[in-house]
């Protein structure tokens, strides 16, 4: 019995003994750290950022598209005013021109018009590369010459032909075959005038996309 109880008091002492040492050993739950707790701020701040730089980068591609359009917009009316001053323009110049073959018609006025032409296609600011890479240009120059010189000058003979045929310093027949060389120089005039006139068309709607 006395080593029974002596059993039981050595097992409470060894019990009591061991107990601190496992209290000890338990480990206590370390304290979050504020990175956790800041985690879903910082991502919902960036997230904000991200959206609203994106809303101003589509705000600024807008305004810079809506600029690009009215500048289009703008030269493109530029241009139609250029076209259509020269159009009118080269239009007056056949008025010069009269359809029905008189003889009688000294176009007095045509090389003024016909001269007139080039100041405007040289001041033609928007329509200008097209119409010197077209080689429309070039081929009004040649038509100024012609009509200034080699037409003109047909027209004077022609004139001075028949007031000498009425004073009778020369034969009808001669005065006949002038005015067969100034019919063919006022067909031709015609024919010039009118593929250039077409050409310009043809360069304006293609400059114009129309």
């Amino acid at each position: 019995m006395i080593f029974h109880v002596a059993s039981m008091v050595a097992l409470f002492v060894d019990s009591a003994a061991t107990s601190p040492a496992q209290i000890q050993c338990v480990q206590q739950p370390e304290p979050e750290s504020w990175v956790k707790w800041l985690l879903p701020t910082i991502v919902q701040t960036v997230i904000s950022l991200l959206s609203i730089f994106a809303g101003v980068a589509i705000a600024v591609r807008s305004f810079r598209a809506n600029k690009e359009t009215e500048h289009e917009q703008w030269t493109r009316d530029q241009k139609k005013t250029e076209w259509k001053e020269l159009l009118t323009r080269i239009a007056e110049v056949e008025k010069q021109l009269p359809s029905v073959v008189s003889g009688v018609h000294e176009y007095k006025e045509l090389e003024p018009a016909v001269l007139g032409i080039k100041p405007l296609l040289h001041s033609a600011l928007f329509a200008w590369p097209r119409l010197k890479n077209s080689g429309f240009v070039a081929r009004w120059e040649e038509f100024v010459s012609y009509a200034s010189f080699d037409f003109m000058q047909t027209v004077q003979m022609d004139n001075s032909a028949t007031k000498e045929a009425l004073a009778g310093e020369v034969s009808w027949e001669a005065k006949a075959e002038s005015a067969r060389d100034r019919t063919q120089k006022e067909f031709e005039i015609r024919c010039r005038l009118e593929v250039l006139l077409g050409d310009l068309r043809a360069i304006a709607h293609g400059d114009l996309k129309i």
